[in-house]
């Protein structure tokens, strides 16, 4: 391990389901976030995973059914295929940890939890279905959180 667990909260709060990430960490117990080092990301970029780390990643993705909780290691993530068409970001979430570990020379360690969305416009609301999952999300954060927090101690 390189240093505290790094929290990556992706998204634009103005883009629809792609605030969900920013509304579930407010939903965090302060404990939670002891010793986690939070960063607010619009999109992942390859320079916020070159140091530090275990990371928990955090974001809204497209494809299953809105409301659905994706959690996966981040080498599981980095492993599928970088489809544009199933990301909210210009470079899609694969391509950039592949390129982070390949940069770093050695694979990212954490965890990616994730909460389909349905709706990315500028200026909409969170998604019924979202803003129903938003707990959910928030404990699947929190175990992610705790079980990279052990993982270092």
């Amino acid at each position: 391990m390189s240093g505290p667990v790094r929290l990556l909260v992706l998204g634009e709060s103005q883009r629809g389901d792609d605030g969900a990430p920013a509304a579930a960490v407010r939903l965090l117990r302060r404990s939670a976030l002891r010793g986690v080092d939070v960063r607010r990301c619009p999109a992942l970029e390859v320079d916020a995973l070159l140091d530090g780390g275990p990371f928990v990643i955090v974001d809204a993705v497209r494809g299953p059914e809105p409301g659905t909780i994706v959690e996966q290691p981040l080498g599981a993530v980095a492993a599928l295929p970088a489809d544009p068409s199933g990301s909210t970001h210009a470079l899609p979430l694969p391509a950039v940890l592949t390129l982070a570990a390949a940069l770093r020379r050695r694979p990212l360690e954490g965890r990616f939890v994730g909460v389909a969305g349905e709706r990315f416009g500028w200026g909409q609301d969170l998604s019924p279905a979202v803003r129903a999952a938003l707990p959910v999300l928030a404990a699947s954060i929190d175990r992610a959180l705790a079980g990279e927090v052990e993982r270092c101690a």
